[in-house]
């Protein structure tokens, strides 16, 4: 199941995690998401970026380590 669903009637998209659904606006703003460990944050994050990559998505990290992971990830995922 992807993590991501855009809305069909409209702006905004639902993040599907292992213990629950949240449901997102598209409108200009900050979101926190607060779901626990193992809910598949990193998962839907990734998709989010991907999903949402013309429009710039800020993601933010403790670590340079951890920017350096996802942006690999992701730079890896794109070259398939």
């Amino acid at each position: 199941m992807p993590a991501i669903t855009p809305h069909t009637t409209g702006p905004g998209f639902e993040i599907q995690f292992k213990n629950g659904c949240l449901d997102i606006p598209d409108r200009q703003g900050a979101y926190l998401l607060s779901t626990g460990c193992g809910a598949g944050k990193t998962q839907s994050i990734r998709e989010l970026i991907q999903y949402k990559q013309d429009e710039g998505v800020l993601y933010c990290v403790d670590t340079k380590a951890e920017v350096d992971k996802m942006y690999n990830y992701l730079k890896k995922k794109t070259a398939l």
